[in-house]
């Protein structure tokens, strides 16, 4: 990518792992500010009849900034946002795939505290939040042949916002 007059050059190289890979299973976790934690357990392999899985999840949790100010708002409740800036989410990953066939199976589930009051909605109300989910399907076939490689797919996507913003 490149990037205005004093351009740079960026470079990211991706590179997921397989179940073949991985070869048993990996518990990573975390911990920080204002209460934050996270967590996530792996396993994967390759059966001895050629089936190689991958199975991930993965748990957040933070509190968030216990009070935030925001001047605007001082005439509601002095501007001071309070225990609304928390965030919760998990993740769920799979991968099977044997032969030429794959299957992947991607589900990701977010649900954040909104301390701003967007769209009018009431300053410093707990019920106000947004929830972002999203699910990915994907079955695959590849084939590489001495004349003629196919590689076709079919995939289901679906992202869901829901915002909910309390109005007076």
């Amino acid at each position: 990518s490149l990037y205005g007059t004093n351009a740079f050059l960026a470079v990211i190289n991706v590179i997921t792992i397989s179940g073949r890979d991985l070869k048993g299973g990996e518990l990573s976790g975390s911990g920080g500010s204002y209460n934050t934690w996270a967590g996530r357990a792996t396993g994967g392999g390759k059966t001895a009849s050629g089936v190689e899985f991958l199975l991930s999840g993965g748990y957040n949790d933070a509190d968030g900034k216990g009070h935030l100010l925001f001047p605007e708002y001082h005439a509601m409740d002095g501007g001071i946002a309070r225990g609304l800036d928390g965030e919760r989410s998990w993740n769920l990953l799979t991968k099977i795939g044997w032969k030429d066939f794959s299957l992947l199976l991607l589900h990701q589930d977010r649900n954040k505290s909104v301390p701003t009051a967007p769209y009018y909605s009431i300053f410093n109300d707990p019920a106000e939040k947004s929830i972002d989910r999203h699910t990915l399907l994907g079955l695959g076939f590849k084939h590489s042949g001495s004349f003629l490689d196919l590689d076709a797919r079919l995939t289901y996507n679906r992202y869901e916002f829901v915002g909910e913003y309390p109005l007076d």
